[in-house]
């Protein structure tokens, strides 16, 4: 509901490495609190996301940041997606994230709002990635790719704000 667009800018396979980059803009929006609803009048943003496909790791890896807003907020994030080093059954995902705002008296205000939302949603993005897994592979009957099965996500978060 919240993503209303997204268009891949590039693609390309690396021919001696076998790794597929993957440029995306991605047209967004979120619900704005009630403290900063005076700041942003438009509630839709732009995201520059770019991702990195391995076949020879077996892991993605995205960095995502905004486009729209940056004055206010800048939230830059990097996912890993690889096998887990103990059970390459499992997917683990290590999720980083910093927040800044050069806004000088509501900036810190901001970042800390920004943090927050992120931590909140990182934690629901991680609900969704299991229910789907589940369904795909959890249930009797569902087939499985070739050799691999993802059963849970194990989520590392880290997470800092920038003062600017």
């Amino acid at each position: 509901k919240h993503v209303l667009s997204e268009d891949v800018v590039e693609r390309r396979v690396d021919p001696d490495s076998g790794k597929l980059y993957t440029k995306r803009l991605i047209l967004k929006t979120n619900p704005v609190p009630r403290w900063a609803k005076a700041l942003f009048k438009d509630r839709a943003g732009f995201v520059i996301e770019h991702s990195v496909v391995d076949p020879r790791t077996c892991s993605l890896t995205t960095w995502t940041s905004n486009v729209s807003l940056t004055y206010w907020s800048l939230i830059v994030e990097k996912c890993t997606y690889c096998p887990h080093p103990d059970n390459r059954s499992k997917t683990m995902v290590k999720r980083e994230a910093s927040f800044s705002s050069s806004a000088s008296l509501v900036g810190p205000r901001i970042a800390s709002f920004c943090r927050s939302r992120f931590q909140k949603n990182a934690q629901q993005c991680l609900l969704g990635w299991n229910h789907v897994l589940e369904g795909m592979y959890g249930l009797p009957g569902h087939p499985k790719p070739l050799s691999i099965r993802l059963d849970r996500l194990i989520d590392i978060t880290k997470m800092r704000t920038l003062n600017s």
